[in-house]
């Protein structure tokens, strides 16, 4: 897709959202070309507002490829269906969940907690801090194929209230449709996020 001179028009704008989009459908990764759109859709963002509750509400996240991979490495067997999707849901008192559907048929929920502060002098749409700090493994539905791992494998790996799953995060693109978010930092042992979620189909 290549980019057009000067700031993008409306049409352009929202063929290159949907482009994202259908990038990264089925846990795909952030790759060359991903990263080109999502930094083009980037740079032309209105200023995010810093007092604004533009994080609350139904996502889908996209770039769901990142929760995919920590599943294949650490999950014990345990893998996201390739169709499946990861809603996220953030409450107006900034309880957080995220629900991952599994190959075998379980849903893996993840509940934390969000918050989202501003920094004096800087109208940069703020900082959003998640915190994961439970999850919940619901049984495979009647039916379904047999858990292809151990649970108490899986367990050992998720996070919990001694160890939660902290991360904090800069939007750099908001508007009704699509949320765009960079890690604020290179955590040792793992790449920097780059989260890109959906409010399409999770209203």
């Amino acid at each position: 897709m290549a980019s057009p001179p000067g700031p993008l028009s409306e049409a352009w704008l929202a063929e290159s959202k949907d482009g994202l989009v259908q990038m990264l459908r089925e846990h795909r990764p952030l790759e060359q070309q991903s990263l080109a759109v999502f930094s083009m859709i980037a740079s032309q963002a209105p200023r995010v507002p810093a007092r604004a509750a533009w994080w609350r509400g139904d996502h889908y996240l996209v770039s769901s490829h990142f929760a995919a991979q920590a599943l294949r490495e650490h999950g014990g067997g345990a893998r996201l269906h390739e169709s499946g999707t990861v809603a996220v849901r953030a409450s107006d008192q900034g309880e957080l969940s995220a629900a991952l559907d599994l190959e075998c048929g379980s849903v893996l929920r993840l509940t934390g907690a969000l918050t989202h502060t501003t920094v004096e002098g800087n109208e940069s749409g703020g900082i959003i801090k998640v915190v994961l700090s439970a999850a919940e493994l619901s049984e495979p539905e009647e039916n379904a194929r047999p858990r292809p791992y151990s649970p108490r494998a899986l367990a050992k790996r998720l996070p919990t209230a001694d160890a939660p799953f902290v991360v904090k995060l800069r939007p750099v693109y908001v508007d009704d449709d699509l949320l765009l978010l960079r890690e604020m930092s290179r955590p040792k042992g793992r790449d920097s996020l780059v989260c890109v979620l959906s409010r399409r189909g999770a209203r």
